[in-house]
C-alpha cells in the first residue's frame, strides 16, 4: 500500500526542540504534506479544534499546564479524537502504573523515549497502515453510523486474504456490537470467536455481555480466565467490581477497586468510584486517601473542579469524627483549612461560598466550636425550615453534607428533613445506585444513632468500667455500626460480649463476634492490640468448653 496518497496532516505535541525536529523529519519522510508542532496542551487543543489531522503524536512530558496524559484524556473526552485518526503516545516513563494508565485510554501505540528514527518510522507505518486499510469503516464510525460501518467491515472480513489481519478486524466488529449494546448477539459472537481462539479481547467482550444479561455465574467464570493474563487483569477487576456491586457485596467491591487503582493510579473516574464505595462501607481511611489522590492527579485536568476539593475536605471530616487521636484530628483540620483556602482562591461563586460555609461549620464542630458552626449555618437553617430543597445530580453531595452538619450539631429534625428529601431523590433515575445505597444506610443509622462514634465509644467505655455491661454492649454495638472498620471498637465490643457471659452460641451474637474478628484481622494492630486479641480468643474458647 502506498501510504503517501493517504497521509496529509499531522500534529506533534512535544516540548523538546530536538525531539520535535526528529519527529518532523520522520513524518515528512513517510509522506506527510503538513506537520504542525505545538509545545503546550492549550495550543494542542486549539489546533485540534481548528484543523483535521490524520495523525497525532503526543509526548507525556509537557510543562506549564496539562501533561500528555491529561491532554490525551481531555482530547478523548471532548470527542476530538475520531476513530479514523491515529494517536501515538510518547512516554518518558516505563513503570507499570504509568504504562497501564495510558493503555487504558487506548492509543494506537505507546512508544518509549528515547527512540531512533528507524524505530519510530517503523512503528508509525504499522499503525497508520492498519487504519488506512479500513478507512471506509472508520469514516462511518466517525459519523457514529455503526450499521454502515458494520456492513463495510463484513466486506473486509469476507474479502481478506491475510489471516494475520482477521483478529484485528474481528475485534473491531466486537467493539461495534458493544457500542450498539447488542448483548445477546454479542454473547454469541464472542463465544464463537473464543471457540476458535481465546483472544483476550473476546473474553473481555463476552464478560461484558454476560454481566449485562445478568448471567453472573458465567461472567465470573470468564473473569477467572482474564485474571491469568496481565493485559486483561485490570479489566477483569473492573468487571468483578460491577458484579460485586450488583450483588450488594460492597466490601468485596472495595477490595477489588483498591487493586485496580494500584494498577492504574491515574484513572480519576475509578478513584471517584472507590471514594463512593469506601464511603458506603464506612472505610474512612480509604475514602480520605482516595479523595486526596484525586486532588494530586487532577490539577490541569478535565476533572479539576471545586467538588473534588470539597470531597477531600468532607472525607477528612468524616475521618476526623471517627478518630480517637487528637493529634490526627488536628492534622486533618489543618489540611482541610489549607484545601478550603485553595478553593476560595481558585473558584469563586455564591454556590461555592455556601458549600464552603457548610464544610467550615463541620470543621468548627470537629473543633468543638458548636456556636460558631450554628452561626455559619443560620441561612441554611432558615432555608430548610421554610421551603423544600431541590436536589439533582449537581448538588446531591452538597445537600448530603448539610444533612450531616445538622445531625452532628444536634439539629436532628432538620437533618431528618434533608435525609427524607435525599431518599425521595434517590427514587429518580438520575440518582446513582451507589449514592442511593449510601443514603439508605445513612438515613437508617442517623435515625437510630444520634451521638458521634467517639461519643458512643467514650460512653460505652464508661458503662463498661462501671460494670454496666448491657448498656456498654448497646453503645459499642452502635459505634461499631458507624465504624465497622475500627479495630479499637471491634476489640471493645468483642471483650464486652465475652465478659457479659451472654450465650455466644446465639446466632446474632455469634454474627457480631465474626464481624469483630474480620475487622480486627484486616487491621494493622499495635503490639498491645495483638496481645489483647489473643487473650480474647482464649476467653472465647473457654466459654465454648
Amino acid at each position: 500500500m502506498d501510504l503517501k496518497n493517504h497521509l496529509h496532516s499531522a500534529l506533534i505535541i512535544e516540548q523538546q526542540p530536538l525531539a520535535q525536529s526528529h519527529l518532523k523529519y520522520s513524518l515528512t519522510n513517510i509522506g506527510f504534506d503538513n506537520v504542525d508542532i505545538v509545545d503546550r496542551s492549550y495550543l494542542a487543543l486549539r489546533a485540534l479544534k481548528t484543523n483535521r489531522y490524520d495523525l497525532i503524536i503526543c509526548a507525556s512530558d509537557l510543562s506549564k499546564g496539562a501533561d500528555g496524559y491529561q491532554l490525551y484524556e481531555q482530547i478523548v473526552a471532548e470527542g476530538l479524537l475520531l476513530p479514523s485518526m491515529t494517536f501515538i503516545y510518547l512516554s518518558s516513563e516505563n513503570d507499570l502504573a504509568s504504562s497501564q494508565s495510558v493503555i487504558e485510554l487506548n492509543p494506537d501505540d505507546v512508544i518509549l523515549k528515547p527512540f531512533t528514527t528507524q524505530n519510530i518510522e517503523k512503528r508509525l507505518i504499522r499503525s497508520l497502515s492498519k487504519k488506512i486499510a479500513i478507512k471506509d469503516v472508520l469514516l462511518k464510525l466517525d459519523q457514529y453510523d455503526y450499521k454502515a460501518a458494520n456492513l463495510k467491515l463484513n466486506n473486509h472480513i469476507s474479502n481478506n486474504k491475510n489471516p494475520l489481519k482477521i483478529p484485528y478486524l474481528m475485534k473491531m466488529k466486537g467493539d461495534i456490537i458493544l457500542s450498539l449494546q447488542h448483548w445477546d448477539s454479542g454473547e454469541r459472537f464472542f463465544s464463537k470467536v473464543i471457540s476458535i481462539h481465546p483472544h483476550p479481547w473476546a473474553l473481555l467482550g463476552l464478560t461484558e455481555c454476560q454481566i449485562h444479561l445478568e448471567k453472573t455465574e458465567e461472567a465470573l467464570t470468564s473473569i477467572e480466565q482474564l485474571f491469568n493474563q496481565p493485559q486483561t487483569k485490570l479489566a477483569a477487576l473492573d468487571h468483578l467490581s460491577v458484579i460485586n456491586q450488583k450483588l450488594h457485596d460492597f466490601d468485596k467491591a472495595l477490595v477489588v477497586l483498591k487493586q485496580a487503582t494500584e494498577i492504574s493510579p491515574r484513572n480519576i473516574n475509578r478513584l471517584k468510584e472507590l471514594v463512593s464505595v469506601a464511603r458506603l462501607t464506612h472505610d474512612y481511611e480509604c475514602q480520605h486517601e482516595a479523595s486526596n489522590h484525586i486532588i494530586r492527579n487532577s490539577k490541569f485536568s478535565i476533572h479539576d473542579s471545586p467538588q473534588i476539593y470539597l470531597s477531600a475536605v468532607r472525607s477528612a471530616i468524616d475521618l476526623g469524627l471517627t478518630s480517637f487521636e487528637e493529634e490526627d484530628v488536628l492534622r486533618l483540620i489543618h489540611s482541610s483549612q489549607s484545601i478550603l483556602g485553595s478553593i476560595k482562591g481558585s473558584f469563586k461563586s455564591d454556590a461555592i461560598t455556601s458549600q464552603i460555609d457548610v464544610v467550615q461549620a463541620r470543621l468548627f464542630n470537629l473543633k468543638n466550636e458548636k456556636t460558631k458552626a450554628k452561626e455559619l449555618l443560620s441561612d441554611s437553617i432558615k432555608l430548610v425550615e421554610h421551603q423544600k430543597i431541590y436536589i439533582d445530580e449537581t448538588n446531591q453531595d452538597d445537600v448530603l453534607d448539610l444533612a450531616k452538619a445538622f445531625h452532628e450539631l444536634g439539629l436532628h429534625k432538620l437533618s431528618h428533613i434533608l435525609f427524607n428529601e435525599l431518599a425521595e431523590y434517590c427514587q429518580s433515575p438520575e440518582a446513582s445506585s451507589l449514592f442511593s445505597q449510601y443514603i439508605a444506610v445513612e438515613k437508617s443509622l442517623r435515625n437510630d444513632i444520634k451521638e458521634s462514634p467517639k461519643e458512643l465509644n467514650n460512653k460505652a467505655v464508661s458503662f463498661f468500667e462501671a460494670g454496666h455491661l448491657d448498656d456498654a454492649l448497646k453503645a459499642f454495638d452502635s459505634a461499631f455500626k458507624v465504624m465497622p472498620k475500627s479495630s479499637t471498637i471491634a476489640l471493645n465490643l468483642m471483650q464486652t460480649l465475652i465478659e457479659s457471659n451472654l450465650n455466644i452460641e446465639h446466632h446474632e451474637l455469634k454474627t457480631i463476634i465474626i464481624r469483630c474478628k474480620k475487622t480486627i484481622l484486616q487491621s494493622e494492630l499495635t503490639e498491645a492490640q495483638t496481645l489483647r486479641f489473643e487473650k480474647l480468643n482464649e476467653m472465647l474458647e473457654q466459654q465454648y468448653l
